[in-house]
């Protein structure tokens, strides 16, 4: 099961946190317009927190930051407002805004990892901006039920939207979220029982959408013959951000000059990552030398993603050397790849990548069919 809660909002005298803080010492509740008042408030400010009295609504006055209106819905508090803080030199000195069991000079309650949780939050991307649709993720090992993300920041209060839930065991949960301003956010995941927190994690917001950074070729990759399998002719694409987390929805452009393709099953003009930042094609083109890169960025190009070399070749002393030493598992020398392609922001050039001829390792002269041209600068 899972549960959308509406970002909520912690408070002190230095600005935002993240946390199951107290209310402000003298932030008292009361009941909202139109509430029947039939169930007490509770005496704090509950945002996240359990309640049985679904409909009920609560006020709380937060010093210098204003109203914050709590509702009990779907057995949990979703609490909105209370964020329009004043931190001038007009703060009322007789209430100070800071919570009731810290001290004056105490700092903003920080977003701290829950330690020895065995659940992980990450963001896609991994460095958002203001307006942008940022997946939240959960993953960990066990099935949870009434699962949230929230977010507490320097902005009003997005909603989280459930995108779904992965996998039997571990589990990945997903949420889609558009940040509205620039800053540290801090992003709580709760589940049964009672809300219980099981990890928090901050992310930087960026004001506007960075500049596109370039995508850099790290791997190029020939199958060797213990990844090969008889009759395989795989191409397989990954594209990850900068921080190595694979990248959904990505375009790479499949280019090769006027050659001989497999009418039956022609290549790709182009293709998309899946989820896991991975697509594959399949080569069964009698001969040609494909080349890929990543359609709307600045990308490397992988060059050398070869079909119809014969599988074997001349080993210099009149005898043929198969480049695998089981027959027809390189068959017509339908090669596999691997193409790996990571934003690489501050990247200063863009180049052509050859495979590393791995596969064909096993065979000298090592033979090469494309030379890569000069790197041009970004």
């Amino acid at each position: 099961a899972s549960r959308l809660v509406v970002v909520v909002l912690g408070f002190s005298a230095a600005g935002f946190g993240c946390g199951d803080d107290t209310a402000p010492v003298d932030a008292g509740a009361e009941d909202a317009p139109g509430d029947d008042g039939a169930s007490d408030c509770p005496g704090a400010p509950p945002p996240g927190a359990p309640c049985d009295a679904p409909g009920r609504v609560c006020a709380y006055t937060i010093p210098s930051c204003g109203m914050m209106e709590c509702t009990c819905t779907g057995g949990f508090w979703s609490c909105m407002g209370g964020h329009y803080c004043d931190a001038g030199d007009e703060t009322d000195a007789e209430a100070p805004d800071v919570p009731g069991d810290a001290p004056g000079d105490a700092s903003p309650p920080a977003c701290e990892p829950v330690a020895g949780s065995a659940y992980a939050i990450a963001f896609r991307p991994g460095a958002p901006w203001v307006g942008g649709s940022t997946r939240v993720s959960v993953t960990g090992p066990e099935a949870l039920t009434n699962v949230a993300i929230e977010a507490v920041g320097p902005g009003s209060s997005p909603a989280p939207v459930w995108i779904g839930v992965d996998g039997t065991g571990p589990y990945t949960w997903n949420w889609s979220v558009v940040f509205p301003a620039a800053g540290v956010w801090c992003a709580t995941f709760r589940a049964d029982p009672d809300g219980t927190v099981y990890q928090r994690a901050p992310v930087t917001v960026s004001a506007s959408m960075p500049p596109a950074a370039a995508f850099k070729v790290v791997s190029n990759h020939q199958w060797t013959c213990d990844e090969e399998y008889t009759w395989a002719i795989n191409v397989d694409t990954v594209v990850l951000d900068e921080t190595g987390a694979p990248l959904p929805g990505v375009r790479v452009l499949v280019e090769h000059d006027p050659c001989e393709t497999a009418a039956d099953h022609p290549p790709p003009a182009e293709v998309t990552t899946g989820d896991d930042g991975t697509v594959r094609w399949e080569n069964y083109n009698p001969r040609c030398f494909f080349h890929e890169r990543v359609a709307d960025a600045p990308s490397d190009t992988a060059i050398e993603i070869y079909t119809g070399i014969w599988e074997d070749q001349e080993d210099g002393g009149g005898g043929r050397c198969n480049y695998c030493s089981t027959f027809a598992e390189n068959v017509w020398g339908h090669w596999s790849y691997t193409i790996t392609f990571q934003r690489t922001p501050g990247a200063t050039e863009l180049c052509e990548v050859p495979s590393d001829h791995a596969g064909q390792a096993r065979c000298s002269p090592l033979l090469h069919w494309e030379e890569p041209g000069a790197c041009t600068p970004l």
